[in-house]
């Protein structure tokens, strides 16, 4: 199980074991894009990809809250 996340500064990294796209995106702070929060951490690639895949899951999200 991935350790809990406290920090505001310290970055929840995606791919790391453990780590659901839930935990990802509440690590976010409001008003920042997955891409500002992963800049400097991740490579363009990684973010690009990152990106593209967090679309498809939100879509499926709001698919199931139909």
């Amino acid at each position: 199980m991935a350790k809990k996340h406290n920090s505001e500064n310290e970055f929840l990294n995606p791919f790391g074991i453990g780590v659901n796209y839930k935990m990802f995106l509440e690590a976010i702070p409001k008003g920042t894009t997955v891409k500002e929060y992963c800049e400097g951490n991740l490579t363009k690639e990684q973010i690009d990809w990152l990106e593209n895949d967090l679309n498809h899951y939100q879509e499926s999200l709001e698919k199931q809250t139909k």
